[in-house]
């Protein structure tokens, strides 16, 4: 049966105003039983943490601009130069498992009609789904990660509030993290935003028998965004704690 998801393409925004945006998309999907793919991007090189990360664990001889914590988990990631996606649903259709097998599949269809036929879920390899390990998500190969070459090409991580769940991942366009590849390297050609973007649309579809609605966030719904950001992504609290109390790390 044919199901209609909303289909939001981003301009470029900063990392704790995505992070709100994601998670405006699960509140509705809770709420409302809201289905939602957004594709977006950075508006510059962020290192986002993973919920359960300690930013004393972060590599003393690294800085970064712009840092920023998920409302998942995993390790950190640097996005630029990057695809990053988010679905948003209730688990009715596609509880965590099904979601991140269906996730997988999208990339890996979408990546092939563009010339990049190495791609595979890690778990077809032997990869174990875990929390723990390196810093940095990309140096850490979980079953429900994408790799080329042995190395890490996608990965994506989940959120569950009150029957909705949010997934969110990130497919690198060119290398820029230790244990990477991007589809650049693989394809031997620089592979566009929109290029991708396009591809994974596609296939979506057809995995989903879905009719992807193409829509904005309207005024009401950025000023949600705004309200999330600043009570919670854009706040020293939340970047160091989460939204667990100082001293429960």
């Amino acid at each position: 049966m044919a199901t209609t998801w909303r289909l939001i393409v981003s301009d470029p925004a900063a990392g704790d105003w995505n992070m709100a945006a994601d998670e405006l998309l699960l509140e509705q999907a809770a709420e409302g039983g809201r289905l939602t793919l957004r594709l977006y991007r950075w508006s510059a090189p962020t290192l986002s943490v993973g919920y359960f990360q300690s930013l004393d664990d972060l590599p003393k001889n690294i800085t970064w601009q712009a840092v920023v914590r998920r409302p998942t988990g995993g390790g950190a990631i640097l996005h630029d130069q990057e695809l990053t996606y988010a679905v948003a649903a209730p688990e009715s259709l596609a509880d965590s498992p099904k979601l991140y097998a269906a996730v997988n599949r999208v990339i890996v269809r979408a990546v092939a009609a563009l010339g990049v036929t190495e791609a595979t879920p890690a778990s077809t390899t032997g990869g174990r789904n875990t929390q723990r390990g390196p810093f940095f998500c990309f140096e850490r190969a979980g079953a429900t990660d994408i790799i080329a070459r042995s190395q890490k090409l996608a990965g994506g991580a989940q959120r569950k509030r009150s029957g909705a769940i949010l997934q969110h991942g990130s497919v690198l366009l060119e290398t820029n993290q230790p244990g990477a590849i991007g589809l650049g390297e693989l394809a031997g050609r620089p592979v566009a935003f929109d290029e991708l973007a396009a591809a994974m649309v596609a296939v979506f579809q057809e995995e989903y028998h879905a009719t992807l609605t193409p829509q904005g966030f309207n005024t009401e719904e950025l000023e949600q965004i705004e309200a999330i950001c600043h009570r919670r992504y854009a706040t020293l609290e939340w970047l160091h704690h989460g939204d667990r109390r100082a001293g429960h790390k």
